[in-house]
């Protein structure tokens, strides 16, 4: 049993120092020597798992995904223990201390876009889509549960992922936002639920 796991423990423990160059090097900079040097293992046995470092770079962007989704709760209205609200607000902060706890993934994800090859790029960009769509899927359902007011699910997804990404892209990778985590996400939420306008003021 132990034996036929080692494979896979190999190729996840590759996955996890290439991840680590490729946020402090560059997707370009990176080669594949570097991985082998740093992963301690015969170019062979780097091919045994993997055709290239593109190969590679988009098996760590489907790691970065996979593990965001195993994160994320899908929010139920009828849930009785927690407001709509309060489960946005769990899921943000899952998201928040998913890149805190690995800020290698916000920077591959986040601040390497527009310098890597249009393969790897198109990489970023169904990354990107995927995350967009678990958003709008979040508000079609909050709109037919009649949780959220009608509007623009396309539009507004954009806006809330970009919202979160250029959080997390200063918040894990610049690292100039003096805040506390609470105090963002709450923010977050205030925003993206009631707005930013005070209850008194009428929208013409």
């Amino acid at each position: 049993m132990g034996r036929s796991m080692e494979p896979q423990k190999r190729k996840e423990q590759i996955l996890a120092i290439a991840a680590d160059i490729f946020a402090k090097k560059g997707y370009h900079e990176t080669g594949v020597a570097d991985i082998i040097e740093q992963a301690g293992i015969a170019r062979g046995t780097f091919y045994l798992y993997f055709s290239s470092k593109r190969q590679v770079f988009t098996e760590v962007m489907s790691k970065i995904l996979l593990e965001l989704a195993d994160r994320l709760e899908a929010v139920d209205p009828e849930n009785k223990s927690e407001s709509v609200v309060d489960q946005f607000r769990k899921n943000l902060k899952a998201i928040f201390n998913y890149f805190i706890e690995y800020p290698q993934m916000a920077k591959i994800l986040l601040a390497q876009v527009g310098s890597v090859d249009s393969e790897a790029e198109q990489d970023f960009s169904e990354a990107h889509s995927m995350l967009n769509q678990v958003i709008r899927a979040y508000l079609l359902r909050g709109q037919i549960e009649s949780v959220l007011r009608d509007f623009n699910v396309e539009t507004y997804s954009y806006m809330i992922l970009g919202g979160i990404r250029e959080v997390v892209f200063h918040l894990v990778v610049k690292k100039d936002m003096d805040a506390q985590l609470d105090d963002i996400i709450e923010g977050i939420v205030r925003y993206n639920c009631f707005g930013i306008l005070k209850e008194n003021i009428e929208i013409e």
